[in-house]
């Protein structure tokens, strides 16, 4: 029968590398410049559907 486990140990004589721990970033930043993203996209789509609804008005 032959053994099918794993073998996670490399072969005798190869240099393995050092993993340094990181620090994880516990929350995100906070946005920048939402506001003034969110009114400008509200405009552009104000002024979208105003001039769909004028090419339907003609």
């Amino acid at each position: 029968m032959t053994d099918h486990t794993h073998q996670y140990a490399p072969p005798p004589g190869t240099k393995t590398e050092v993993l340094e721990p990181v620090e994880a970033k516990q929350a995100t930043n906070k946005p920048r410049n939402m506001p003034m993203v969110l009114s400008l996209s509200l405009a552009g789509a104000v002024i979208a559907l105003g001039v769909i609804w004028m090419l339907f008005l003609k």
